[in-house]
């Protein structure tokens, strides 16, 4: 929803301008649209905003975006979800949303620790096929390339 104002944004900034002189709009109770006037601060905060949002969304995607189990990569998504806020939360880039971006680790934190409650999310890591197919590779590697007696 947030990509699509911000990718309206000329309709969204039109429309406050226009909506109180037209007769097709209903009016607003003790308001008027053009209160509702993005500044071109405001705009850039948006963008930083759906920039820390679209992490979540992401990491959310991967969970939904298949047909195979996904237990396996909680712990993987929200160590990498930790991981790019908080180097959001280190950019100056961001700086306006500092609190709000540290807020959001705090609550990530406690999901974190959540996983020590069940050996699941471990155990998972561990018969995960495609990780162990990899770490089957790398063994195998490092066995091949290690001196021999």
């Amino acid at each position: 929803m947030l990509e699509r104002v911000i990718r309206l944004r000329k309709g969204v900034n039109r429309f406050t301008q226009l909506a109180d002189d037209s007769d097709e709009v209903p009016n607003l109770q003790g308001k008027t649209y053009s209160a509702f006037k993005l500044t071109q601060q405001e705009w850039s905060k948006l963008e930083l905003i759906r920039d820390v949002l679209q992490e979540p969304a992401n990491a959310q995607q991967t969970f939904s975006a298949t047909r195979e189990p996904t237990v396996w990569r909680t712990i993987p998504v929200l160590e990498y979800l930790q991981e790019t806020w908080e180097r959001m939360a280190g950019t100056s880039t961001f700086d306006v949303l500092s609190a709000s971006v540290t807020s959001g680790l705090d609550n990530l934190a406690k999901w974190y620790r959540k996983t020590n409650d069940t050996d699941v999310y471990f155990i998972c890591l561990g018969t995960c096929p495609i990780l162990n197919s990899h770490i089957l590779i790398l063994t195998t590697l490092l066995l091949s390339c290690s001196p021999r007696p």
